[in-house]
């Protein structure tokens, strides 16, 4: 019957030593860790050599890859096992979706939430849920703060001329639940808004939630009677998005955006 002993070189050396220390035939063994050693360089995909003779030892090193650890854990939940294709778009939900939502989806449909993710996606595949069925959650305002500032303070909102000082405003932070979130002031008496900062998780852009947090900004402005919204764009990617919106640069050069409501 063949034995199977997965042992390193360090362990091998350690084998022969003790077995020389209590008089032991040491040849077979000496044998191995020269054949260990012609083998150093080699890929561990590699097949170990067949050896003649009695019992056999074998050392092996090898990995067990991604794919053959996804199949192992829900290869069975396909015919074909995961391969080609299939593992494309496995990879590629992992990439694009969060920890958290791919658990919400699978606690949703009575699936097991405590795998990995690239499990959990498969496990969704199999049971043909669409991955983006889950409703939005609803964009509610968690900050709404009332203030005013000076002459100086103002100087970036770049309100319009003629404004007295003090002038009042109001700062609203909304927030789209683990998703992201948007922060904006507005002068009622002047009809001015920023938006100040927008965020959206990684795991959830280029999806339309940044979008959707900023409509809902200046949606709410709109509705206290504001009349124009600035912003500054410090990115390219973040100019793309709020021209879009309609926003367009105030200047030729410069970072400073607006829009007429």
């Amino acid at each position: 019957m063949t034995g199977v002993i997965k042992m390193n070189k360090s362990q091998l050396q350690s084998l022969i030593d003790e077995t020389r220390s209590n008089g032991g035939d040491t040849g077979e063994l000496e044998g191995l860790l020269l054949e260990v050693e012609d083998e150093v360089g080699q890929t561990k995909q590699e097949q170990p050599r067949p050896r003649r003779g009695g019992a056999r030892t074998e050392l092996e090193a090898e990995e067990e890859t991604m794919e053959e650890r996804l199949n192992k854990k829900a290869g069975h939940l396909f015919s074909g096992g995961i391969y080609g294709e299939l593992l494309e778009r496995i990879i590629n939900i992992d990439r694009s979706y969060s920890m958290q939502y791919l658990r919400q989806l699978c606690i949703t449909n009575g699936l097991s939430s405590g795998k990995e993710k690239k499990v959990m996606a498969a496990m969704l595949l199999a049971r043909n849920i669409d991955l983006d069925a889950k409703e939005t959650p609803t964009i509610h305002i968690v900050l709404e703060e009332a203030g005013s500032m000076g002459n100086e303070e103002a100087e970036e909102y770049f309100l319009p001329g003629g404004t007295r000082f003090p002038v009042d405003f109001t700062e609203t932070k909304a927030e789209l639940d683990g998703i992201g979130w948007v922060t904006f002031l507005y002068f009622p008496s002047v009809g001015a808004g920023h938006i100040e900062a927008l965020n959206v998780a990684e795991a959830y852009r280029s999806r339309g939630f940044g979008i959707k947090l900023m409509e809902f900004a200046i949606e709410n402005m709109r509705g206290r009677g504001i009349k124009t919204v600035g912003l500054n764009a410090w990115t390219e990617a973040g100019a793309a998005l709020f021209k879009k919106l309609g926003f367009t640069f105030k200047t030729a050069r410069g970072t400073r955006m607006v829009k007429t409501l």
